[in-house]
């Protein structure tokens, strides 16, 4: 990393608390910048899936129907393709 969190913030975090989270902030901003720069568009081709449960039975039930709808949805593309 070229810059450090601490040079980022040198002279910055000088001034009032409200200058002091401004700079903050924008060391943060830029520090996420670096990290998506360095993924690529990776993150941007990426799914989500989200199951949630109240015990582990109902947890396991539900990644079960998660895989069923993705392979689901691989017929029917593959279906469309053809």
């Amino acid at each position: 990393m070229k810059h450090s969190l601490k040079e980022m913030l040198k002279g910055k975090a000088d001034k009032k608390d409200d200058k002091s989270k401004e700079a903050k902030m924008e060391a943060l901003k830029e520090l996420r910048k670096m990290a998506m720069d360095a993924m690529g568009d990776d993150m941007e081709e990426m799914k989500k899936v989200t199951v949630a449960a109240k015990d582990d039975e109902s947890l396991g039930e539900g990644l079960e129907k998660a895989k069923e709808m993705i392979a689901k949805k691989k017929e029917d593309k593959d279906e469309d393709d053809s």
